[in-house]
């Protein structure tokens, strides 16, 4: 995760059994909704999948949660974040006494009959500088009906001040388990490892609230009934991609003029609010936008009347951005969802939800690439 704008989903689970004997499924997609939590969806994707999770947003467009449940005994359903730009699980533990940690539901290690801990310090910290850190164990998770077995797993007993705001409780890392600060294996790689899913894949769909429509998690594979197959490509992850879904960036685009960027490399990243890039990339695409305004922490002022199309380049696909999102409105005041902000290279992009929001991903494994599609309309 590279910035830390989040959003509570709570998740319903609704079984689909067939009345005859079938095949244990191996392909389970997670609905996610993006309306209050007081509005709910759920959609039968196919008679393959017995589990349809629905998640719910407090806020519209900005991260995507859900339930995990830990432990046995006395199971215990604490809120994640779904995160390809990290590697960790975490959850936030009921010893917890930071300031941040006040008015979360915390996990109960007394009442979780799997737990066991291990004599091992736990540390994982973010771009957004912010932090979590306790001890490591282990112990039986579930997603739905999906169930992992001796899950290593961050107990955290202490969490920076940025999460004070934020009601989850943890966060699943997505990215490769070589990226995890604490040589964890992933929850996903655990699943692939013990062959319960039909592809080493995970997909996502992120629904726009402004146009009603539907989000999902697919675990073991894609979901075609929301894709166009032909728009489907390919990008392998570079070669020296510490474990993230690090791909080769073409070019970015601003109302089809293209700003020559070469060799960039973005970071596809479901834990990120915002397009990340070094400052000045981020001059650059700003300068062909009129009347915008540099501010504080990479973030520059537009006009709200901006209808400009932000588009980026993969394997010679060119997709286009949404122009709402790319303006944020706060009051009467908008900005771009863009920031320009060191990475730490000058050829490293983080590549979020408002770039996300505009195509079907999947995230491969097996052969290490990420695919994008086109949406199909609801």
């Amino acid at each position: 995760m590279h910035a830390l704008h989040i959003f509570t989903l709570a998740i319903t689970v609704f079984l689909f059994v067939d009345a005859l004997p079938y095949e244990r499924p191996k392909v389970h997609t997670i609905p996610l909704k993006i309306k209050p939590i007081t509005r709910r969806w759920a959609y039968n994707v196919s008679r393959r999948a017995n589990e349809l999770i629905t998640l719910d947003q407090d806020r519209p467009d900005l991260s995507y949660f859900g339930e995990i449940t830990f432990g046995t005994g006395e199971p215990q359903e604490l809120n994640v974040l779904f995160d390809t730009g990290s590697a960790d699980l975490f959850v936030i533990g009921d010893e917890c006494d930071s300031p941040a940690c006040s008015r979360k539901l915390k996990y109960n290690s007394y009442l979780d009959e799997s737990y066991k801990a291990i004599d091992l310090p736990f540390y994982v910290e973010y771009v957004s500088s912010a932090f979590a850190k306790g001890s490591r164990a282990t112990t039986d998770i579930k997603i739905g009906s999906l169930s992992v077995e001796t899950q290593d797993f961050g107990l955290v007993d202490t969490i920076s001040d940025n999460f004070a705001d934020l009601t989850f409780s943890g966060i699943m890392g997505m990215a490769l388990s070589s990226a995890s600060e604490n040589g964890q294996l992933t929850p996903v790689t655990n699943l692939i490892n013990s062959q319960e899913l039909d592809q080493p894949q995970f997909s996502f769909m992120l629904g726009r609230d402004a146009d009603n429509t539907p989000s999902e998690l697919t675990i073991g594979g894609s979901n075609p009934a929301r894709y166009d197959a032909n728009s489907l490509t390919w990008t392998n992850l570079v070669d020296d991609n510490h474990g993230l879904w690090k791909i080769p960036l073409d070019d970015c685009f601003v109302s089809d003029q293209p700003l020559g960027f070469q060799d960039r490399i973005g970071s596809i990243d479901t834990g990120s609010a915002s397009i990340i890039m070094p400052p000045a990339d981020a001059k650059t695409l700003y300068g062909k936008i009129p009347k915008s305004v540099a501010l504080d922490k990479g973030f520059y002022s537009i006009p709200c009347e901006t209808n400009i199309v932000i588009s980026l380049r993969f394997s010679g696909m060119t997709w286009n951005m949404d122009h709402r999102d790319f303006v944020l409105k706060e009051g009467e005041n908008c900005f771009g969802s863009i920031q320009g902000i060191d990475t730490g290279s000058d050829t490293a992009w983080i590549i979020g939800i408002p770039f996300l929001k505009n195509v079907y991903s999947i995230f491969d494994q097996g052969e290490f690439r990420v695919g994008f599609a086109t949406l199909k309309q609801p």
